[in-house]
């Protein structure tokens, strides 16, 4: 066989390998990508919080200073661990009309409160 030849068939040959090597690469990192991506998902569904609240008993009423609101509210969260900061939250109510009213809560309790709507109920 040729000298030239037998250069030709090895320039070819090892080209073949270089092109099988990178493609076989390029899968590796392809799959490896696709289960990065997975694992992101999967942790971003692990870290976040589904926190609901369902109010239990509500009294509204007016004083000389505005209207005010007394709630209980139980809060569920069926997601990942959380914390709630009272300072950091607010409510929104809105009624069947459509009107929207916002507050700041003044405090929150992990215990239920007896309220005293007046003299007669003592």
């Amino acid at each position: 066989m040729p000298k030239f030849l037998g250069f030709l068939l090895a320039a070819i040959f090892l080209l073949m390998a270089f092109f099988k090597a990178w493609k076989d690469q390029k899968n590796i990192v392809d799959q490896k990508s696709s289960e990065v991506s997975k694992l992101t998902t999967r942790i971003e569904e692990l870290t976040k919080s589904d926190i609901s609240g369902e109010i239990v008993f509500a009294v509204l009423g007016t004083q000389g200073s505005g209207s005010h609101a007394g709630i209980i509210v139980n809060l569920n969260n069926k997601g990942a661990a959380s914390a709630i900061d009272p300072s950091s939250w607010n409510f929104l109510v809105q009624t069947s009309n459509g009107d929207q009213y916002q507050g700041n809560p003044i405090t929150l309790l992990d215990k239920n409160l007896d309220f005293c709507l007046g003299p007669q109920n003592l």
